[in-house]
Parts: C-alpha cells; sequence; structure tokens
C-alpha cells in the first residue's frame, strides 16, 4: 500500500488518460474520413454509399473521443483541486462521502495506483474502487464516518468480497476509526486499514508537509 508519491495517473473508470482521447479521436478521423473513403473510391467495385457512410462515421467517432476527453480532463481537473484544498483532518470530514471518495481516488493515483470508481452513481456491491498496481488488485472501500468507528463486521465483509473477486488485498479508509476488534481481524492479513488521521498523513505527505 501507500509508500511513496509518483506521477502515474489513471482517469476515472477508464485506463486511458484524458489527451489519449484527442488522439484517438483524431486518429479515427483520419482513417474513416479521410483515408477509408478514398480507397472505397478509386476501387471499381466500391460503393458510394459506403464511402459516404465511412465520411460520417470519421466526424462522429471523433467528436465523441473527444467529448470522452473532455469530460475525462475535468473530472481529473475537480480531483486535484479537491486534493488541494485539504489542510487538516477537519476538512476531509467535512466533505460530503461522494467528495470522500473522489478524494481518497485521487490519493491512492498521486501514489501511483491505476483507479476505477465503481461506488460513485450505482450499485458498488460493497467496493468503491479497484486499484491497480504491478499486475495486483486491491479492493477499496470508503467509509465516511465521522462519529463512529469502523467494526470487525464490516471489515469482514470486504475481506469476503476480496476472495469472490480474487483480489489480492483490500483497503477500508474512513474518515473516523477503527475499533480494535477491526484492527485485530485485520491483524496479519493483507488489509490495509487507514483512519482518518492516517488519511490526512498521507495527504499532507503528498503535498510535502510532512515525511
Amino acid at each position: 500500500m501507500p509508500r511513496r508519491p509518483t506521477r502515474q495517473r489513471a482517469s476515472r473508470g477508464q485506463a486511458l488518460e484524458w489527451h489519449w482521447y484527442f488522439v484517438i479521436g483524431a486518429a479515427l478521423y483520419l482513417v474513416l474520413a479521410v483515408a477509408l473513403p478514398r480507397a472505397v473510391h478509386v476501387n471499381p467495385y466500391g460503393s458510394p454509399v459506403v464511402s459516404a457512410a465511412l465520411g460520417l462515421a470519421g466526424p462522429l467517432a471523433c467528436a465523441y473521443c473527444w467529448l470522452r476527453g473532455a469530460q475525462s480532463y475535468w473530472q481529473e481537473r475537480r480531483r486535484r483541486r479537491l486534493l488541494a484544498k485539504q489542510s487538516s483532518l477537519a476538512t476531509v470530514q467535512s466533505l460530503g462521502w461522494e467528495d470522500f471518495e473522489r478524494l481518497v481516488g485521487e490519493v491512492f493515483r498521486q501514489w501511483g495506483y491505476r483507479v476505477e470508481e465503481t461506488g460513485l452513481g450505482g450499485a458498488d456491491g460493497g467496493v468503491d474502487l479497484r486499484l491497480r498496481k504491478r499486475g495486483e488488485l486491491t479492493l477499496v472501500q470508503c467509509k465516511h464516518w465521522r462519529a463512529k468507528s469502523v467494526g470487525a463486521p464490516q471489515v469482514r465483509e470486504m475481506f469476503g468480497l476480496m476472495v469472490h473477486h480474487q483480489a489480492h488485498a483490500i483497503a477500508v479508509v474512513t474518515s473516523g476509526g477503527f475499533t480494535r476488534e477491526a484492527r485485530a481481524f485485520a491483524d496479519g492479513k493483507p488489509i490495509e486499514l487507514i483512519d482518518g488521521k492516517r488519511l490526512s498523513h498521507l495527504i499532507d505527505r503528498i503535498h510535502g508537509r510532512a515525511q
């Protein structure tokens, strides 16, 4: 789990960084709207209908990719601004649950993980984030509990999901704390428990405020 920050990034719910969508969109336009229609046109057996369809498909494919790229860019910008605003445990605890999940995802991105956010906007089955690094899968559950400690039952549930999804490890992240029973259950298992104080410390290290 987190050791030192890197510059590796991943976009929300996808493997591509935002700028690659613009590159792919331009490439699709050149292939579908320029190269293939010309090839069909010069072919004596080519169909004008096929050529026209390809010419229309090119701009549509390009527009779709560029829209995805723009969406990914603004999501990345939002996550970075959210991370930059965190100056203490109090600011972390003041977030809503959606921004808390986004923040946790961005923290792991800064530590070199590819992150897929599964919890936002849909049924997650108890898994809010999927992390990948060096071919290993880690499942993360975010608990935005300020006045309540995460207990052993919640950690056991995540451990069961780890076995079910054949993941290598799990992490439970909370803005509050963990009970003694939860920590005892996690001891010796591939389970990372990150409470609010430790999360705040990780953010400080990303910002260069702590060692």
